[in-house]
């Protein structure tokens, strides 16, 4: 892949994203859980919830991780 096709969202095309990375820990049914939060939870809830970092839940809820979901 040329420094052209991986500027253009050629990197988005053909690298793992999701869970189909190894160390994945969230799949995209968890993602629309986070986002739609029918409980009410806060990003710290459901880090302790699901054994993540809070940080992780913040990037999934705001669309700067997992944006493929």
């Amino acid at each position: 892949m040329t420094r052209h096709e991986y500027l253009n969202g050629g990197a988005l095309l053909v690298c793992a994203r999701g869970n189909r990375l190894p160390h994945a820990k969230l799949n995209p049914d968890t993602v629309r859980a986070i986002r739609v939060n029918r409980h009410g939870w806060t990003a710290k809830k459901w880090a302790k919830h699901l054994g993540l970092h809070i940080r992780t839940v913040e990037g999934a809820r705001s669309f700067r991780t997992w944006k493929h979901v």
